[in-house]
Order: structure tokens, then sequence, then C-alpha cells
């Protein structure tokens, strides 16, 4: 991408990155931006360990995007550092739906509920409440 003096490009995104030892580096791909690092395997994978692998940015390579890109690089390479980031919110909605089956949506919505919505409760208290809700009326059960 032939951009003009002084403006953003992604060899200029990547030397701050690298100097900055984010571990995440910018790629262009035909119009668009993704993101190379090494990360925890996909949901779904069979790999057990981190490898060197791509996310996609759904972004064009465009001033606003190469912004963006380095933004979410930064923030990725945050949450690679304290070791909890989560593919979820860079997978594709049904990329991320394919083999899950209803009791792991129930598993997921049950440990989202209790963490959010029942903080200061001691987790008896919690699983007790959880069951009334939910589990025990046949909501979900």
């Amino acid at each position: 991408m032939a951009l003009e003096k002084g403006t953003l490009s992604v060899e200029t995104i990547n030397e701050r990155l690298r100097s900055a030892q984010v571990g995440v580096f910018v790629e262009q791909k035909g119009k668009r931006l993704y993101l190379h690092a090494t990360l925890p395997p996909k949901p779904g994978s069979k790999k057990t360990k981190p490898h060197q692998q791509f996310v996609s940015l759904q972004i064009y390579a465009n001033p606003a995007g190469l912004m963006r890109a380095e933004a979410e690089a930064r923030k990725i390479g945050g949450l690679i550092a304290c070791k909890e980031f989560d593919w979820i919110p860079y997978l594709r909605q049904s990329a991320y739906v394919q083999g899950m089956c209803c009791k792991d949506w129930v598993a997921r919505f049950k440990k989202y509920y209790l963490t959010t919505n029942l903080p200061s409760r001691d987790s008896v208290q919690a699983e007790l409440l959880w069951r009334k809700r939910y589990y025990s009326s046949r909501q979900l059960g």
C-alpha cells in the first residue's frame, strides 16, 4: 500500500510494536488487515499449545483501519502478557457456534451468570440461586 510521506503504514506500525515489545504484528492481505501473534489454540482446535496464528480484524487497510489495527495489536499484546487472551471476541459467530450443543450454552450461561450477577454471594448461595431461578425450574435444564 503506497502511502504519502508522514502517514501511517504497516511497516511504521510494526516498528512501533516491535520497539514496545508487544509481540503482535499487523499484516495486510489484499485490502484487509490482520494481526499475527503466538496465541493459544482456537476453541475446538486439536492443538494444545500456543502457536503462530492470524486474527482477522474485518477492517480495511486505510488510515483509519491502520490506527485501529495498531490499537487492537496493543490490546491483544496486553491480554497475552496477562494470560487473559480469549478467542471468542475475535471469531466469527458462525465459526464459534459450530460444534456447540445445548449443554455447552447452558454451562457458558451459568458461568456468566454466576460471575457477573452474584459476585458478592458465597459460592453455595450462588449455586442454589442459579438452580432455583433457572436449572430447577426447567428454564434451562
